[in-house]
């Protein structure tokens, strides 16, 4: 059974922003636990790759570029979905740090698809089988400026009374570099129950 949610997206940058730029966790692995329910299994990784760099930039250059682009993606994942609900959980704004703004703020408002709020109560255990990011990056005279980043996360919760369900995220973000920093102005993304 498939049940698809809506998407959103947005634009625009406030340029006054000096919240610390989010560095993405590497998951540990550990079996998540919530009462009598356990998810048996580590989170899966990130994997990232970069599908498209035009524009002159060097192929040594990829892979610290791959680093530097991905972040505000990764933040977002790990915050917004691979976090269980319960009192100990971080806000849930904190995964929209790397974005603009008016981005955040749609965010917000489309977190029942932008975050795992709607899917996960208090109680829910969490496990992530997918973090698959694939990068679109635009460039020109060998100068990044802007890059596409098709997301696919797999989820899995369990609730305390024993059901489980798995999920699907997919969809695309899209980045712009504002000097050294990357943000997320806009996204396109949809929730599946698989």
């Amino acid at each position: 059974m498939v049940g698809l949610l809506g998407s959103g997206c947005t634009s625009g940058d406030d340029g006054a922003d000096n919240e610390p730029n989010p560095t993405p966790s590497v998951p540990a692995g550990s079996t998540t636990t919530v009462g009598t329910t356990t998810l048996d299994r580590p989170d899966a990784k990130l994997e990232v790759s970069i599908k498209q760099l035009r524009g002159g930039v060097e192929r040594k250059r990829w892979p610290a570029l791959q680093r530097v682009i991905v972040r505000p993606v990764a933040a977002w994942i790990d915050d917004g979905y691979a976090r269980d609900r319960d009192a100990e959980a971080p806000p849930v704004s904190r995964g929209f740090r790397g974005w603009t703004a008016d981005a955040r703020e749609l965010a917000m408002r489309d977190k029942s698809i932008t975050t795992n709020v709607a899917i996960v109560d208090a109680g829910t255990a969490v496990a992530v089988d997918r973090r698959e990011v694939v990068l679109y990056v635009f460039a020109s005279k060998g100068f990044t400026g802007g890059a596409t980043a098709h997301v696919n996360v797999a989820l899995t919760t369990a609730a305390e009374g024993g059901e489980v369900k798995r999920w699907r995220i997919t969809g695309r973000v899209y980045l712009q570099r504002f000097e050294a920093r990357w943000r997320i102005f806009g996204y396109d993304l949809s929730r599946q129950d698989v």
